[in-house]
């Protein structure tokens, strides 16, 4: 996705402007979504980690060729072409080890996620 974004800069602002809806994960890639849930993620989590990783992409894409407002049409390459893979490699290596720790917390603890994230949850507390 980086890549082609890169390619066709003229699509970020239109990706970018694009709401993340529950949908939004569905619509990636079911594949996705099905390799995720038969590594441990419920169906739940699957689509956040999957929505968390596309936004991720996109925001590190707004920011490799990103252009101030009526700037020339020319994508912002004010550093070389390896801090940019370096950056991207570093921040999506955290993501996905995050997202694996928190797996395996899940699994240990299944209601970790709703007591600990009350605004993502639907579960009420009963105090």
């Amino acid at each position: 996705m980086r890549t082609a974004l890169l390619t066709h800069p003229r699509l970020i602002p239109l990706v970018s402007t694009r709401p993340a809806s529950p949908g939004t994960a569905e619509e990636l890639g079911e594949d996705l979504l099905d390799a995720m849930t038969g590594a441990g993620f419920s169906r739940r989590d699957a689509e956040y980690a999957l929505q968390s990783i596309v936004v991720y992409v996109i925001g590190h894409v707004l920011a490799e060729a990103g252009q101030t407002p009526g700037a020339a049409d020319v994508p912002n390459r004010s550093a070389d072409q390896t801090y940019y893979d370096d950056w991207f490699t570093l921040g999506l290596t955290a993501l996905i080890e995050g997202l694996s720790v928190r797996k395996k917390t899940l699994l240990r603890e299944p209601d970790f996620f709703v007591v600990n994230t009350p605004m993502l949850t639907t579960k009420t507390s009963s105090s």
